[in-house]
């Protein structure tokens, strides 16, 4: 570590003040081919089937271990070069987290949140269930959520920017919480280079 430093130090007097590109090149990486946006779509596909196959497989007795190691064997055996599976369960989930040893119940609310790295792009998926049917007071609450999931794409569908102040002037039910950044997870968050043609798979 005290090597780079030095190094680093070296080559800051070296080559003098270096203008600050970064907001210019943020600026073309939201541009997105045809190309890319397939790709970004494909890997979005397979971390939706992924989350529902996972969902599925949550049985009474089961760990999260188990239906989490299950599914992220099937996204690497489809290809994807890295997965992030995260989940909560119980009477009431809460938090996503990683897997654990906990076992599923009966009567559990499940959430479940798979992001799938694809030919260097990023696709995210999110879902909720329950092992046994959800309560009356739960359903209300996600149809509610889902009309202003609705509303919100509506909002924003053709716009060339985007102002996260939006979330603030949603009135929601009491005790939830609406995140920007899960909300918009899954656009293309790896700013790499599109795919080489040779690479694709469609």
């Amino acid at each position: 570590v005290e090597n780079l430093a030095i190094a680093a130090v070296a080559l800051q007097k070296a080559l003098g003040d270096i203008p600050d590109y970064t907001a210019k090149f943020s600026q073309r990486t939201v541009l997105k081919s045809a190309r890319e946006l397939s790709v970004i779509s494909q890997a979005a596909q397979m971390a939706r089937r992924a989350a529902l196959e996972l969902i599925r497989a949550c049985r009474p007795g089961q760990s999260e271990y188990q239906a989490v190691s299950s599914a992220d064997r099937q996204l690497r055996l489809q290809g994807v070069e890295d997965t992030t599976i995260l989940l909560a369960a119980g009477p009431e989930a809460q938090a996503l987290h990683l897997p654990t040893e906990r076992e599923f119940q009966s009567g559990d609310t499940i959430k479940v949140y798979i992001a799938v790295q694809y030919l260097r792009y990023w696709g995210a998926f999110g879902t909720t269930a329950s092992i046994g049917g959800p309560a009356k007071a739960q359903t209300e609450l996600y149809r509610k959520l889902g009309e202003l999931f609705d509303n919100f794409i509506s909002n924003i569908r053709g716009a060339k920017e985007f102002d996260a102040s939006y979330f603030s002037q949603i009135k929601l039910p009491k005790g939830v919480v609406i995140s920007p950044y899960s909300t918009l997870n899954g656009i293309g968050l790896d700013l790499l280079e599109e795919p080489c043609p040779k690479q694709q798979r469609w």
